[in-house]
């Protein structure tokens, strides 16, 4: 009987220490968004797979690593390709993956995520559903 307590004791605190994370883990991993305020004709968007994101950023392809606790994610070590494009679009460019790095918030609410820079802007996505383009 001691033994059925123990296990089920132990059983019981993983389940509890890991059920919120383990959500918040799953809210953005393996999923795509497309930004919907800023460029919308752009076709700006990030997705994320284990620690690391990637997306296309106007002209180039551009990728780098998260780390997200809680709501707070912090965005790190950002490249991208390195192709020529319309100076419009590269400035564009520039400026959508310089507010990159400086988010540190984020929301999901359905299929919407929103991030939250340093200054209070928040950049608004969209998800890209599997099987459309």
């Amino acid at each position: 009987m001691k033994k059925v307590w123990f296990v089920l004791s132990i059983l019981m605190f993983v389940f509890l220490g890991c059920s919120n994370s383990s959500i918040e883990n799953n809210m953005i991993r393996g999923k795509e968004y497309i930004l919907v305020d800023e460029y919308p004709s752009e076709n700006i968007t990030i997705g994320f797979d284990g620690g690391r994101f990637y997306g296309f950023s106007g002209v180039n392809n551009y990728f780098g690593s998260y780390l997200k606790i809680g709501k707070k994610i912090e965005i790190k070590e950002v490249g991208s390709t390195l192709m020529m494009g319309p100076e419009n679009l590269m400035e564009r460019e520039k400026d959508y993956l310089t507010e990159l790095l400086e988010v540190e918030k984020y929301s999901v609410k359905d299929d919407k995520l929103s991030f939250y820079t340093k200054d209070g802007k928040e950049i608004k996505f969209k998800q890209i559903k599997k099987g459309m383009n």
